[in-house]
This record gives structure tokens, C-alpha cells and sequence, in this order.
């Protein structure tokens, strides 16, 4: 961890919670007067461990194991046994995906009873750190300045399985949160058959609309050939071959973004109507900071934008009443489901939701509370294990909102 200024107070305590599952311990460090860092922290050590665990050594014979999840939609998980001699525990962020290492961490014995270590908030910048055959636990140096009264909190949750001890991980915090679990066979999307044009289906952004004068004539094409075929589709997910160019001049649309959301009417001709005449999940990937909702005078939304994004100017939206404008823009073509795309790129690529610790929260918090209102539910894509906690606390990433 950083060398911590004299002047700042950081007061930890522990809570245990026994004698009925699932068993816990609660690791809170707070900062009453705030914090703020003399120089920029390197992302992958903590402001300050706490609490932190030693691994054990190679010759003591231990039998304990640890698996840990990392990477993009989770694709880096890896385990072994839990010594510093075997693949050590992770830490920090991964460079390629920009997503926390070993969040959560699991430990486990030869019966598979375990405990899993895992945030309790602040799931954006939270890390576990690394070090000399230890790993902490806390908030990453990348983050400059904790406000006053911040707090922090890290939960070891034990059962008697694996898998028993992940869902009381999960019980856990959407009791913290007050959501119940989802069934997610209630959600209109995950509970019918339908049409997808991400990567994978023949009509998608690879062959976009061959054969066809537009995507719309292509979609409509499809409809009546599975209509024929008695095919029972019921909705239709819409991908990024909707729109032709993202930032001005460039033809990626999905880094650093789009500069607006509708789909291009070459596309589209129709624009965001019913001219499907079924329901739709609508789709977004990422948001050039030259988007027209920040250029254009008309606009009043709360952006917040990082101009030295590796991929490019990129932003983000915190303002729940430019997702209530979208959402109700995505109403007139039926939408259902509305995807956010690109998650861990943009933890990759800029600071936007690691940088500080309110800002990523604010933006899917703004996401939820004006889907919420919609009546839809969000499809988060491209995670990092740290968004999939963060859904815990997001009411319509899952059926409890439609």
C-alpha cells in the first residue's frame, strides 16, 4: 500500500458474524477527514490494506487452494494451491481488459469447504493488491483523493462447498442492497426465443447487410423467412451495425464511440419506430466525448470525459435523465432490453470509472434508476467480476424491474 500522510486518519474495526449461515466477517477501514494522494498511486497496490493475508509457504505441507476471478466476461479465472510458490494469487489490474485480478478470491480445503473474500462496495476500485507473499485488500492507488467520511468494506463469507459458499456471497450482498434474487426466466429477453445479430450471427457487423439495400431491409427479410418457417421468435436484439461511424471521421463505432444513439438512417431508415412490429433489445457501445448530446447546445446532460483515453475521447453519462430520454426514444421500436456494451474496455482505456470512486457507480446507478422507471431491464456486456458484484445493488440488471 501507499505511505499514508500523517495528518489523514484511517480507522478500521472488524465484525463477525457466527452461529448461523452464512457465517461472515465484515473488514471496514473508514477516513473521517478524507485522503488525498501527494502523487499519482500505482493501480495495483491499495491506499492501504486492510485486512491482508499471507499465502503459505511451499514446504508446510498446506492443502488449502484458492481460485480467483478475473479478466473480460471472466475469461481470466485461474486457481492453484495457496502458496508462493505455485501461480501467486493476483492482484492489481490486468493491462489487456483493465479488470481487477482475483476479485473475489476463493480458499478452499481438500473437503471443499471455503471461504471467498470479496468487496462489500465500491466494486470500481477495489482491488486485491498483490505483495510479498501476502495479498491486501482495499481501494486501488489509481484513485487520487477519498472524500470525507468514506468508508470501505471487505466480506469473508465461509461454507461448506463451493458453490454453497459463492450464493451465500451473493445472499449477502443483495441483502446489503435490499434486491431480491432474480429468477431470470421472468426477464421478456432471457425467458423467450428471439433473433440475435451480435458477434456470431451471420447478419451482424461482419456481414452486415449483404444482399440487402439496408440492415432494416435485411431484419425484415429475416422476419418473413422465419415467419414461414414457423420459427417462434419473439423479439429481435439489435447490435452495433446500426450505426455506420462513431467519432467523426472514424469508422469504429463502438471505441471511442458514437455520437448518438438512434441508429443512422442508412441503416435505419425507419429510425427508432415499430417498424419491426415486435419487441427489440437495443444496444450501446461506447460514447465518443464528441458525442452530440455533449456538442450540441440543445442538450443539458451531465457527462463526465477523459480526452486521454487510450482509445480515444471517450465519455460517460451520469445523469439519469438522459437515460430516461433514451430509453423512452427506444419505447417507439418496443425495447425490452437495453445493452451496455464494453464495460471493461472502458476500465482498460481510461480512468472514467477507476479514477475516483463515484463516478463509475453514478453512471450505472443513473442506468438503473431510469430503467427502472422504464420498466426494462439492462444487459451489462463485457464485464469485469467487479460489475458483476456491482449488479448486486442494480435493480434491473436482472427481472426485478420489468
Amino acid at each position: 500500500g501507499l505511505a499514508i500522510d500523517a495528518g489523514a486518519e484511517l480507522v478500521t474495526s472488524v465484525r463477525a458474524y457466527t452461529g448461523s449461515e452464512p457465517e461472515m466477517i465484515v473488514f471496514s477501514q473508514s477516513w473521517p477527514q478524507g485522503w488525498k494522494a501527494p502523487t499519482a498511486g500505482n493501480p495495483g497496490s491499495t491506499i492501504a490494506p486492510f485486512p491482508s493475508f499471507a499465502t503459505a509457504s511451499s514446504n508446510s505441507g498446506a492443502t488449502l487452494n484458492f481460485l480467483q476471478f478475473g479478466g473480460c466476461q471472466l475469461a481470466n479465472t485461474f486457481g492453484g494451491r495457496w502458496t508462493n510458490s505455485s501461480a501467486p494469487p493476483g492482484g492489481g489490474f490486468e493491462g489487456k481488459f483493465g479488470c481487477q485480478l482475483g476479485i473475489p478470491t476463493m480458499l478452499y480445503n481438500e473437503h471443499g469447504r471455503g471461504i471467498v473474500l470479496s468487496p462489500g462496495k465500491n466494486w470500481l476500485t477495489a482491488i486485491h493488491e498483490q505483495g510479498n507473499q501476502s495479498v491486501g485488500i482495499g481501494i486501488s492507488a489509481a484513485v487520487r483523493s477519498l472524500p470525507v467520511a468514506f468508508s470501505h468494506e471487505t466480506v469473508l463469507v465461509a461454507g461448506a462447498t463451493i458453490s454453497t459458499t459463492m450464493r451465500h456471497l451473493g445472499d449477502v450482498l443483495l441483502q446489503k442492497s435490499g434486491k431480491p434474487r432474480p429468477d431470470p426466466y421472468d426477464d421478456f429477453v432471457l425467458g423467450h426465443l428471439g433473433y440475435w445479430t451480435d458477434n456470431g450471427a451471420f447478419y451482424s457487423s461482419s456481414n452486415n447487410h449483404s444482399g440487402f439495400a439496408n440492415h432494416q431491409a435485411a431484419i425484415l427479410a429475416l422476419k418473413d423467412r422465419w415467419t414461414e418457417q414457423k420459427i417462434p421468435f419473439r423479439y429481435v436484439q439489435m447490435d452495433d451495425w446500426q450505426w455506420v461511424s462513431g467519432t467523426t471521421g472514424s469508422s469504429n463505432i463502438d471505441m471511442p464511440g458514437i455520437i448518438h444513439w438512434p441508429p443512422d438512417e442508412v441503416s435505419i431508415p425507419a429510425g427508432m419506430s415499430d417498424w419491426l412490429g415486435m419487441p427489440t433489445s437495443q444496444y450501446c457501445p461506447m460514447y465518443s466525448a464528441n458525442n452530440d448530446y455533449i456538442t450540441d447546445p440543445r442538450y443539458n446532460y451531465t457527462w463526465v470525459i477523459d480526452d486521454a483515453a487510450t482509445v480515444g475521447a471517450t465519455a460517460i453519462p451520469v445523469d439519469e435523465d438522459f437515460y430516461h430520454d433514451v430509453f423512452t426514444n427506444g419505447s417507439h421500436a418496443q425495447m425490452k432490453m437495453f445493452e451496455q456494451d464494453f464495460l471493461c474496455t472502458y476500465a482498460a482505456s481510461s480512468n472514467l470509472t477507476k479514477g475516483d470512486v463515484a463516478t463509475g457507480m453514478a453512471w450505472l446507478h443513473a442506468m438503473d434508476a431510469a430503467a427502472m422507471k422504464a420498466k426494462i431491464t439492462l444487459q451489462l456486456c463485457m464485464m469485469c467480476p467487479a460489475h458483476v458484484l456491482a449488479s448486486t445493488e442494480l435493480w434491473c440488471a436482472g427481472d426485478t424491474c420489468s
